[in-house]
């Protein structure tokens, strides 16, 4: 088969209207040209920007859901070939252009590093603590008026007991390195929190707001409350909502803070000045020089993480990897100055470690080597 007629089929793929036998050529084509080199023509789906966007967005979404849903067999078979086939064309078009290439990704041999999972410490304002992951589903502690529950979900929910006296407590949930967990708040919020974060609360909201504290990162569905503005406040930056959905990403080594709407609206307020957020926009806090900036972004890429998702967005290899270590609990070592290529694309969190660093790999521009839990990463 000719690489024009490859390119055909692959633009076929992107548009939905690739046919059944179609979709048999593009299988065999792989099969007959997996060990040859590949052309990619991309004069014909748009620059090459927008091909290498498409691409690894298509072939990250089709590839996590052949791990999460069952489907046929035949399908099953060509999502690998044209993850295959893209992969290699698209590692051909953006780092070799000029040149017939000859891919072939130098891996390290690796270990094996298990994903994270749901686990958490809560602090209690009393002074105790509780190993979360260690308990079974059923009631855990009531105290001065407030009832914890461990849900057979997962969920820990606080809920306050009907005519009991209530005198509010400062409590605490923390995940770490490879952890995360689901939160019910006492006024019925719900918080995801992703791994090395911490969120701080009272056992009971009362006065005229709910106010929390967070570390880290963490997605929140507030529940309305018109009297009781709910309240996040974070190293830098306060979030002000009466009931939506959002996202801050807040993390002490990261550059900045990232705030992203995707339901009702919020006031994000900082030194740097204040905005009012629309679903679909993002709010991002410049440590540094205090900025605050506005900008439209994929709300799906900014939660993909609570859904067990790597979603990859034009990122730099250090943004990447920062998600890969807190999740997986590793330390990464730089043996070169980091790449400055950026990446994009979506793995499924669950997956070993060392499968997502084999399809970083597979690009050419960067490779890995494990060696117990410190990840080495050479140019």
């Amino acid at each position: 088969m000719t690489n024009d007629r490859i390119n055909a089929l692959i633009a076929k793929y992107f548009d939905g209207t690739l046919t059944e036998a179609e979709r048999v050529e593009l299988n065999q084509s792989y099969d007959l040209q997996s060990d040859q080199d590949i052309e990619w023509m991309a004069d014909s789906l748009g620059e090459a920007g927008q091909v290498k966007q498409r691409m690894l967005s298509n072939i990250g979404q089709e590839i996590f859901s052949k791990k999460v849903h069952r489907i046929d067999h035949s399908h099953y078979r060509f999502i690998y070939a044209a993850a295959v086939l893209l992969l290699v064309a698209m590692a051909w078009l953006f780092f070799k252009p000029f040149s017939k290439p000859v891919i072939a990704a130098k891996q390290a041999q690796m270990t094996k590093i298990k994903p994270g999972g749901n686990k958490a410490i809560l602090r209690l304002g009393t002074g105790g603590q509780i190993v979360l992951d260690h308990v079974a589903p059923g009631k855990i502690v009531e105290m001065d008026g407030v009832r914890v529950l461990k849900t057979k979900e997962g969920q820990v929910v606080f809920t306050v007991v009907a005519g009991a006296g209530v005198a509010a407590q400062l409590s605490s949930i923390s995940t770490p390195k490879g952890g995360q967990y689901e939160v019910v708040l006492p006024d019925g919020t719900k918080v995801w929190l992703n791994s090395a974060s911490s969120i701080q609360f009272p056992t009971a909201f009362t006065g005229t707001e709910r106010k929390v504290s967070l570390e880290g990162e963490a997605y929140f569905e507030v529940a309305k409350n018109k009297a009781m503005p709910f309240k996040v406040k974070t190293s830098l930056q306060e979030i002000e909502v009466l009931g939506t959905h959002f996202n801050i990403m807040a993390y002490d080594n990261e550059n900045s803070i990232k705030t992203t709407l995707v339901e009702g609206s919020v006031k994000v307020s900082s030194k740097g000045g204040r905005a009012l957020l629309k679903p679909g926009q993002q709010a991002e806090l410049n440590k540094i020089n205090n900025h605050l900036s506005i900008q439209e972004v994929s709300t799906r890429d900014a939660i993909a993480w609570k859904s067990g998702i790597f979603m990859f967005a034009h990122e730099d290899i250090r943004s990447i990897l920062n998600k890969i270590s807190r999740w997986y609990d590793v330390e990464v070592i730089y043996k070169n100055t980091a790449s400055a290529n950026r990446y994009s694309g979506s793995i499924s969190r669950f997956e070993d470690v060392t499968e997502v660093l084999k399809t970083m790999e597979m690009t050419g521009t960067v490779h890995f080597e494990i060696k117990g839990r410190r990840i080495y990463v050479m140019d």
